[in-house]
């Protein structure tokens, strides 16, 4: 196997956003043409790299930014802010994805905002170590009014966790965890 394409793989195993069969998938059926890559060596690739992965775990602090990230959106969603992980691969896709989760919660009245962050902006923890998260009102017509309130509440938690921020104060900006280390377990 290309070593170019054993680092890909390394990357989706180590940004474990996927399982072993969707990064199978991905790469002998999307990424690449459909027998490009050896299946087996594909799979067996993954599964070196997970069993890797998984030794180097042992060697990663108790509690991980993504660990931290989990129990800062436990507690947004607490305080009525939708908060969820990996929402597609673009912004758009994560924003329709949360708006068609919100409406079919049986509870949504009480859901008042949004945070989100897609596959794109773990791919940009994981190249560059920040993590952009979108934010905003349930209710589009809101944003304007709304957003921004939203953006401090979600501001407030990330900072109480301890996360160094940038954001300009405004709906039209997203609110930028300048320092992130992406070691998500598997």
């Amino acid at each position: 196997m290309d070593s170019k394409v054993r680092e890909e793989i390394r990357k989706f195993v180590r940004m474990a956003v996927h399982s072993e069969e969707r990064i199978l998938e991905i790469f002998c059926g999307e990424m690449y043409r459909p027998g490009e890559l050896d299946r087996r060596e594909v799979e067996q690739a993954i599964e070196d790299l997970i069993a890797e992965q998984r030794r180097d775990q042992q060697a990663w602090p108790p509690e991980t930014d993504c660990d931290r990230l989990r129990q800062v959106f436990d507690v947004l969603n607490e305080k009525g802010i939708l908060a969820l992980e990996d929402l597609g691969w673009t912004h758009g896709e994560g924003y329709h994805e949360i708006h068609e989760r919100w409406e079919n919660l049986s509870d949504k009245e009480k859901i008042t905002g949004f945070c989100f962050f897609h596959e794109q902006d773990v791919e940009g923890a994981w190249d560059y170590g920040h993590l952009h998260l979108s934010f905003g009102p349930m209710d589009p017509e809101k944003e304007q009014s709304e957003g921004a309130a939203v953006g401090e509440l979600i501001l407030e938690e990330l900072r109480r966790a301890g996360f160094p921020l940038k954001w300009n104060g405004r709906f039209d900006q997203r609110i930028k965890i300048t320092k992130f280390d992406w070691k998500r377990r598997r």
